[in-house]
């Protein structure tokens, strides 16, 4: 073959591939332009049908997917009719409700309201007929401070003795233990034996 075939043959085969590269940049470019087109108006078409939906069914759906996160608080509210107290007491949220959603809630704690419902707290409530279980007697049981819980009944169920030691106090309060002393709340109860000590 002589130089010259030689370099024909060269300058054929760069034209080829410079235009099998021309071809593949091009068409690549009209796919890339046709895929953003269609993605544009795959988004705009479904912008519009977001848009017909009703509101309502949209905002529910939201409220359904919010889930009660492990960390969450449960503050749980009681009413009680008789004595008139309201209970409130706040604890970590309990195991079974992670991760539920708050109609799962509304099943779990069936006979009571949520007030509140988000990943980080809920708020429950409840309205009892009778009085609450913060309504304590004090008295002496044997020699010790004695502590009683009054039913709604006003029958007594002994909750705990103390180490208070009713021989060394005054004559005064012995005579009021013996017959008992109704004290109200935790912390009622707390600063009433406190003065005892």
């Amino acid at each position: 073959m002589s130089k010259r075939n030689i370099i024909i043959i060269c300058i054929i085969i760069t034209i080829a591939i410079f235009l099998v590269f021309v071809y593949y940049i091009v068409n690549k470019h009209n796919k890339d332009n046709f895929n953003s087109n269609v993605s544009t108006d795959l988004m705009q078409n479904t912008n519009k049908k977001i848009e017909i939906k009703d509101t309502n069914i949209i905002s529910t759906s939201i409220k359904e997917d919010k889930v009660i996160s492990p960390k969450a608080i449960l503050e749980i509210k009681q009413y009680y009719k008789k004595c008139g107290h309201t209970i409130q007491e706040k604890n970590e949220v309990p195991k079974d409700i992670v991760n539920m959603t708050r109609r799962d809630v509304e099943k779990y704690y069936d006979g009571w309201r949520i007030d509140e419902f988000s990943e980080d707290k809920i708020l429950i409530y409840k309205e009892n007929e009778g009085v609450c279980n913060e309504h304590y007697i004090v008295k002496d049981n044997d020699g010790y401070v004695t502590i009683y819980n009054e039913n709604k009944d006003g029958e007594e169920s002994f909750v705990r003795a103390t180490d208070i030691l009713t021989k060394y106090l005054p004559d005064e309060d012995k005579e009021i233990l013996k017959q008992g002393i109704e004290v109200i709340g935790k912390q009622g109860l707390e600063q009433f034996l406190e003065d005892f000590e």
